[in-house]
């Protein structure tokens, strides 16, 4: 198999230039709301992580469709608004202190002891690292 031939011209290095850059400051602008976590009390009635709270425009994509998804917690099957699915439950999610996107915890602690076990799961299937 051969790649596909890619082409070059003036204008399309100047649309991806333009694209780039707007990119390249739309990261750092949220990389500085995610310093200074200006979206916090918003972000935790959403019971989400910083990092997908101030990240999850660039690069998720999603289709406007009403998909149903099992909570890898508890299992209880949930409906959400796009094909673009939680992790966990919003109601496991904030026993947990987890965040319901990623299922990492709320505080992006990574040295907490207390992970929860799914019910879902064997447990030893679960990373005990």
């Amino acid at each position: 198999m051969e790649p596909r031939r890619k082409y070059w011209t003036q204008a399309s290095a100047w649309a991806t230039t333009v694209g780039k850059a707007q990119y390249a400051r739309g990261m750092l602008k949220a990389a500085e709301a995610f310093k200074e976590d200006t979206g916090r009390e918003d972000r935790l009635a959403e019971v989400m992580c910083a990092a997908c709270w101030y990240f999850r425009v660039n690069g998720q994509v999603a289709g406007a469709a009403m998909t149903s998804y099992s909570c890898a917690l508890c299992g209880e099957e949930r409906h959400w608004g796009s094909t673009n699915t939680p992790v966990i439950c919003s109601g496991c999610a904030t026993a947990h202190a987890l965040c319901v996107q990623c299922g990492g915890d709320i505080h992006l602690n990574a040295a907490r002891t207390d992970w929860p076990v799914p019910r879902v799961h064997q447990a030893s299937q679960v990373h005990q690292g």
